[in-house]
């Protein structure tokens, strides 16, 4: 059954209306206007309980043959359709069929989704991207990603034999994790940069694009590192609070001389108990674009999934 008060907007929303949902960080405004391109903004509200029960946010990029496209959201994570689980299905489906005509009329040819990974809709993954389907969106990617469920069971149980032979040599060599405060950013950044040049991997954001979001969201950004007995970083990583039950593991490195500790194995253990001492859910560990990196990450107990992208064209 439709709800009557459902009105779709397309540019701000009330700014005093609640949020019918499980917000993600990649998707609040005020994370989004750091960004250093357009972007174009539709929500699904409900005025009688003042409320916004879908949203979604894009940016338009000129293809190769000239023709528009609406993307959600590049050089992000994912960006996706956020929405309430008691938003009717026709009236999401409807939304967006809104956001497709408000687009068209922008001269706009394409629309492509970045969709997250089903843990981040734990209790309605299968709705949306049935939704897609039956709107005529095509799926044109998917990459694997991992995540550890947060729950009682020790990190340790979770983790493949070879992994424990190596946490517990570092625990023998005398390593030791530490928090570290958002001050060190600059000195964690380039230590991990260093760690990925040696790879050949590359950083999606410069250390300016970093701070400036950490210093705007010193809630959600923490670094966390590991120490060698001489007191030489091993290992580092900055953790972003995706929400309330998510914590993201976001630029894990180590420099290749410490591969017979694998203190990134240390460094994930602790990582979990914080994790489980905050009470989140699940460590989303990321895409891997190789097998090293899948195998790594299933035998530290990562649960493979998928993340997707759909297309629809006009």
């Amino acid at each position: 059954m439709s709800r009557a008060s459902i009105d779709y907007i397309y540019g701000s929303p009330p700014t005093h209306y609640s949020l019918g949902f499980e917000s993600s960080l990649y998707n609040r405004e005020d994370f989004l206007y750091l960004k250093d391109y357009p972007i174009q903004s539709f929500y699904a509200v409900d005025q009688k309980r003042q409320s916004i029960e879908a949203r979604i946010h894009f940016t338009i990029r000129k293809q190769k043959d000239g023709s528009l496209r609406a993307i959600s959201l590049p050089e992000l994570p994912f960006g996706s359709l956020e929405y309430s689980t008691l938003l009717p299905t026709g009236q999401l489906a409807g939304f967006l069929n809104f956001v497709c005509e408000k687009l068209a009329n922008q001269k706009v040819t394409s629309l492509e989704i970045r969709d997250c990974v089903p843990i981040y809709r734990y209790d309605s993954a299968d709705l949306l991207p049935q939704i897609l389907q039956n709107q005529g969106f095509t799926m044109i990617e998917q990459v694997a990603n991992h995540h550890i469920p947060v729950d009682q069971k020790p990190f340790i149980e979770k983790v493949h034999v070879m992994q424990k032979r190596r946490l517990r040599k570092c625990i023998r060599s005398g390593f030791t994790f530490q928090a570290q405060p958002l001050s060190e950013l600059a000195s964690v950044y380039n230590f991990i940069h260093q760690c990925r040049a040696e790879r050949g991997w590359g950083l999606s954001l410069s250390l300016g694009q970093l701070t400036d979001l950490a210093e705007k969201f010193s809630d959600r950004y923490q670094l966390f590192s590991v120490v060698d007995q001489n007191q030489r970083m091993a290992a580092a990583t900055v953790a972003v609070q995706i929400n309330r039950n998510i914590l993201y593991n976001f630029y894990p490195a180590s420099p290749i001389c410490y591969r017979s500790f694998s203190p990134l194995v240390y460094l994930l253990q602790q990582l979990y108990n914080f994790a489980r001492e905050k009470k989140f859910r699940w460590i989303d560990l990321g895409i891997s674009t190789t097998e090293s990196l899948k195998n790594f990450k299933t035998r530290v107990g990562g649960v493979l999934s998928h993340k997707k992208t759909y297309l629809l064209e006009w």
